[in-house]
């Protein structure tokens, strides 16, 4: 296998199909991106204010509408040892279970020490609030709404609210923002999904295989503060999501209602700045939260992982000033404070030899068509057949978007790509630049009723080491979609839909594309492809296609 491999890769090849570009030459192109200023740190994102005030801290407990009493810690800015008198703007911090943390993470303080009253509360089931644990589910999101409703009509609120919160954090304050309530004037979700089903746990309808540990950790976190007997009564609650996760494998009622409702958040027109990383677990929802709402949000988008999303971290701390900017221009009102000065604030790729970019528009509208084209051209139909192997890998890492980064060195995928089909295109002149999601149309055969494909695309720099940029996956039998399994004719060629992760990526001169497809990808997948099937895949005349899509 890995001859035929080798002999694929030196094969196969990139060709554009008609009518398609790999540089945007036409002036329109270049002028719906301006401006576009690249180099060191933007000047909004640099804004800053050292604090003014002492804290200080206080557990409440916040009233819900069935008058279940929700634990808090509030955080008020202090003179001298006692409360500020005046009215001030609230920010709710970090709704989420991981209790612990909150102290760790600093982020009230940080707010309070500006002048903001801070709010951190537990969701129902977690940090001593009563209740089941459900999360993101309709009670939570409708806890988050009476929580910002009580924190807008206190004495010491000027009545303007807003939230923010990294991961569990950002995604109730995306649910929030969908729920509407009155006082909710700007929010900053941080690292948000936007659908768990696609993005954390049937990514292309295959169980994930990152962060299996995630209820544990958060029930740990959630109950560290407890009493041993009160916190091991509550393991169960946690350890049923999982439960719950593996009941539906495909996208259903109970995925709907964790997906963030981005019409119903849309149409409130609350000001958000969406901030993640092109590293990070959810890219994609990031993304596609700023887009459902774009009129009245920026996009602002670092290189990091999931992990990197904390005070302390230099890439969260050099994000942080423009997130204080924000809240300070809409809830402060002050002059000092600039919004964005573009839609998108984007860390272009490669991470090490990277910079920040400010563009108009993200992603690229009009993607590039590429044929993936045999030894003899896109006009010529050619088959390529590979033994799919389940346990492919992108990475020397587990949790991938959790911690690791694509351009590590210990992630070279020249080695692993002698075992898949690759198509190469030609070396760079440097001005290739991808913005978005790519998708591959793959047309393949399968010698068994269901199968995977996993399709990557890969920075081929000129000494051979091949740097993963985007991945995508699909699960053969929802080639259709994931509200069911439609199981495939075994041998029988058809049209599958990959989509690739989004991605901002500048091609160095001198390096080069490659699209490799496999089956496996163990960081990401289960490998439930079975061992010893093969796929064939068609390349050129009538075959195999790919949507780059070009800035």
């Amino acid at each position: 296998m890995p001859r035929m491999g080798r002999m694929l890769g030196a094969a196969c090849a990139l060709a554009l199909v008609a009518g398609s570009a790999l540089v945007s030459s036409p002036a329109a192109d270049a002028a719906a991106n301006a401006p576009a200023v690249s180099g060191p740190v933007p000047v909004w994102l640099g804004y800053d204010r050292l604090p003014d005030y002492q804290t200080i801290s206080t557990e409440i407990r916040v009233p819900m509408r069935d008058f279940t009493q929700m634990r808090c810690t509030l955080t008020r800015p202090a003179v001298g040892g006692l409360p500020l008198s005046d009215q001030r703007p609230v920010l709710v911090v970090n709704f989420f279970a991981y209790r612990v943390l909150q102290p760790v993470l600093q982020m009230a303080e940080y707010y309070a020490e500006r002048g903001y009253v801070a709010l951190s509360c537990s969701p129902r089931g977690s940090g001593g609030t009563p209740g089941t644990w459900r999360p993101f589910e309709a009670q939570e999101q409708q806890d988050n709404y009476d929580l910002i409703e009580w924190a807008g009509t206190q004495p010491w609120s000027s009545g303007k609210v807003g939230q923010t919160g990294i991961s569990y954090g950002g995604i109730s304050t995306m649910k929030a923002v969908a729920a509407n309530p009155p006082h909710l004037k700007a929010a900053i979700p941080i690292v948000a999904y936007q659908d768990p089903y696609r993005e954390f746990a049937y990514p292309g309808g295959i169980r994930s295989t990152k962060m299996r540990w995630w209820p544990y950790f958060t029930w740990g976190t959630s109950t560290g503060d407890q009493t041993p007997d009160v916190s091991l009564a509550t393991l169960p609650q946690y350890a049923e999501f999982e439960d719950r996760v593996n009941a539906h494998p495909h996208y259903d009622s109970y995925w709907k209602s964790l997906t963030i409702d981005i019409e119903a958040a849309n149409r409130t027109k609350i000001p958000m700045l969406h901030v993640g990383g092109w590293n990070d677990l959810f890219p994609e929802g990031t993304v596609r939260n700023y887009l459902g709402t774009q009129d009245q949000s920026w996009l602002l988008m670092g290189p990091g992982a999931h992990l990197e999303f904390v005070p302390g971290v230099p890439q969260f701390d050099e994000m942080r000033g423009g997130m204080l900017a924000f809240f300070d221009n809409l809830l402060m009102e002050r002059k000092d404070a600039r919004l964005p000065d573009s839609k998108v604030t984007s860390w272009e790729q490669p991470r090490g030899a990277g910079h920040w970019v400010q563009l108009n528009e993200f992603p690229a509208k009009r993607p590039a068509v590429l044929a993936l084209a045999g030894p003899q051209g896109a006009g010529v139909a050619t088959q390529f057949t590979y033994a799919a192997n389940p346990f492919d890998n992108g990475c020397l890492c587990t949790d991938h978007g959790l911690y690791n980064s694509h351009d590590y060195p210990q992630n070279n995928q020249a080695l692993w790509d002698t075992q898949r089909v690759q198509f190469n295109g030609a070396p760079s002149d440097g001005s290739v630049v991808i913005g978005g999601a790519p998708v591959a149309h793959v047309k393949a055969a399968f010698s068994t009723r269901d199968g995977v494909l996993v399709v990557r695309l890969e920075d081929v720099a000129p000494d051979g080491t091949s740097t993963v940029i985007t991945t995508g996956w699909l699960r053969a039998s929802h080639r259709l979609g994931h509200g069911s399994a439609i199981a495939v004719s075994p041998g029988q060629p058809g049209m599958y839909k990959v989509e690739l992760l989004p991605t901002h990526w500048r091609l160095a001169a001198g390096h080069s594309f490659r699209i490799t497809i496999s089956s496996g990808d163990v960081q990401n997948i289960e490998p439930i492809a079975e061992p010893g099937s093969t796929v064939t895949i068609f390349a050129g005349k009538g075959g195999s296609t790919f949507e780059l899509p070009l800035l």
